[in-house]
């Protein structure tokens, strides 16, 4: 987001502009959540590949979509579940896409998106559009899965490339799909990035830095100085 700023044009001093982050309220223990509900018929051992929020084109569900098919022909038992509500533009009956793959639950409350994140393999957020920081990546590390998003907005700042998670660029159902298949790859690999994302969130988003980055900041404007974080 730092970088998007700036090359907007919306700070005329680079050196003024320092990047805090707030503390999420959902970061937190998901040791002690419930198992997803028995009638969304989620295996129990073979890959859960998830999309949470507003199944939109501008959130990238068309290429998600897109993708299915070609990640199936590499993982044949992969489920890909979709939790949000959808709009119009988006087909929730794809014809290419058997329907024993794919799951559609609606519109969720936290405590089911939490079960849904404990029993996903993988999260996907496609996103086309600007997003302004990538809630759901931060959702969804905070639970132990990694996840492949688009390089868009201040996602990015959220994501070590193929050390926490990977990125591809926006609308590349291609490119997607490779992604997706690769990490489906290696199962192992992935419990690990997973807890590695959850580790990195936790420093990120740790009260006691927050509050230490915030005070420097008014230190430094008090003083005269700048200070960039």
């Amino acid at each position: 987001m730092r970088d998007e700023y700036v090359r907007q044009g919306l700070f005329a001093r680079e050196d003024r502009l320092s990047v805090i982050y707030h503390l999420p309220p959902q970061i937190g223990d998901t040791s002690a959540v419930a198992p997803p509900p028995a009638e969304w018929q989620l295996p129990a051992a073979e890959p859960v590949v998830t999309f949470v929020g507003k199944i939109s084109l501008g959130k990238g569900a068309h290429i998600l979509l897109e993708a299915i098919p070609r990640v199936l022909e590499r993982h044949p038992t992969a489920v890909f579940v979709f939790a949000g509500r959808p709009t119009p533009q988006i087909r929730t009956s794809p014809t290419n896409i058997a329907p024993q793959s794919i799951r559609w639950l609606g519109h969720l409350p936290w405590s089911q998106v939490q079960a849904l994140l404990a029993r996903s393999s993988l999260v996907v957020m496609p996103s086309v559009c600007f997003e302004g920081l990538g809630r759901v990546v931060i959702e969804a590390n905070s639970a132990g899965v990694p996840v492949v998003a688009s390089r868009r907005g201040g996602i990015p700042e959220l994501i070590v490339e193929r050390e926490s998670g990977w990125l591809v660029e926006p609308g590349d159902a291609g490119a997607l799909a490779e992604r997706i298949a690769a990490a489906l790859d290696d199962p192992a690999r992935l419990h690990r990035m997973g807890e590695l994302a959850r580790g990195l969130l936790r420093e990120r988003f740790d009260p006691d830095k927050i509050t230490s980055d915030v005070l420097a900041v008014y230190q430094a404007a008090i003083s005269g100085h700048t200070l960039p974080l």
